[in-house]
């Protein structure tokens, strides 16, 4: 799941930014089923990805009606 945020690099292109841009972490679940930011993207990351980026929340219901059913826990 992409959530909207400000990120300082972009780990899928490598990329280090001089400030902070609007970006998105990349939030997965865990074998223990903690949902949490595992990597950032950055812009243009999610332009040539045709990514639109959840709002947090937006995320958090996402998050919140998976673990109802599965269990987890949100750390993002």
């Amino acid at each position: 799941m992409f959530v909207k945020a400000m990120v300082s690099e972009c780990d899928m292109t490598r990329t280090k930014y001089d400030r902070e841009v609007e970006g998105a972490h990349i939030i997965s679940r865990s074998a223990t089923g903690r949902h949490t930011c595992v990597l950032y993207a950055g812009p243009e990351y999610l332009a040539d990805k045709n990514i639109t980026p959840l709002s947090y929340d937006a995320a958090i219901a996402e998050a919140s009606s998976y673990i109802d059913v599965n269990g987890g826990y949100i750390d993002f």
